[in-house]
């Protein structure tokens, strides 16, 4: 999936070995995930949010806002409690939000107990259907609201 993490790091002058270093991951890794050619990690994205003091949103295209929300205190190991509480307030079944993003309930029962990372993709959709961030699902925030959406 398309990201600005390169356009973000050559605006803050960082070399690509040095990132990568950083996020304790290969050059060649990051120089794909730059590229789009492989799905950037949600704990890539959400070291890179912090580093560059940006939201995970912006860097996905989703909204033009460069500056983020209010940070949280809480760290990306909510991102399964905030799905299992955004569904259960919504009550709805793990099998009715396996059908919006296309896949099986036990796939998405992973994404939930965070047996499997999961991909940028679907990450957008959720923030879609729950009408909420991606910031808020990975705990960088604990305002519900999204952002202005982006301007294709």
């Amino acid at each position: 999936m398309k990201n600005r993490l390169g356009e973000l790091r050559r605006g803050f002058g960082i070399k690509q070995v040095d990132f990568s270093a950083r996020l304790k991951c290969s050059r060649g890794c990051l120089s794909c995930y730059e590229r789009g050619e492989l799905d950037t990690p949600t704990d890539i994205l959400f070291d890179a949010a912090q580093i560059f003091g940006t939201s995970v949103d912006y860097m996905l295209y989703l909204t033009d806002e460069k500056k983020p929300h209010n940070r949280s205190s809480r760290q990306m190991k909510n991102l399964c409690k905030r799905l299992r509480d955004l569904r259960e307030d919504s009550d709805i079944t793990q099998k009715k939000v396996a059908e919006y993003l296309g896949c099986s309930q036990v796939s998405y029962s992973y994404y939930e107990i965070g047996r499997r990372d999961m991909p940028p993709e679907v990450l957008v959709k959720l923030a879609a259907y729950y009408n909420t961030s991606v910031d808020y699902l990975l705990g960088l925030t604990d305002e519900k609201n999204p952002y202005p959406r982006a301007s294709k």
